[in-house]
């Protein structure tokens, strides 16, 4: 998360803040073990989307610094 404010704690979360930087690759590779491949990636950071539609609506490219998110089970 390159010049991100974000401060992802130790222990994972089943909901993140996002902040500015923050995009739903970033969140997903994050979340996933560094050895994750680009479709394992991918995957999950629909799965995110899918799982916060009422918060993100349609459009996955687009998030807001406040919103909370949901996060899936890896």
């Amino acid at each position: 998360l390159h010049g991100s404010e974000h401060s992802f704690p130790t222990r994972r979360s089943s909901d993140l803040q996002v902040v500015v930087g923050d995009s739903l690759w970033s969140i997903a590779s994050h979340e996933l073990s560094d050895d994750a491949s680009p479709p394992e990636v991918l995957e999950y950071s629909l799965r995110i989307h899918s799982a916060n539609l009422d918060v993100m609506g349609d459009n996955p490219n687009i998030l807001y610094p406040g919103q909370t998110l949901t996060l899936p089970d890896r």
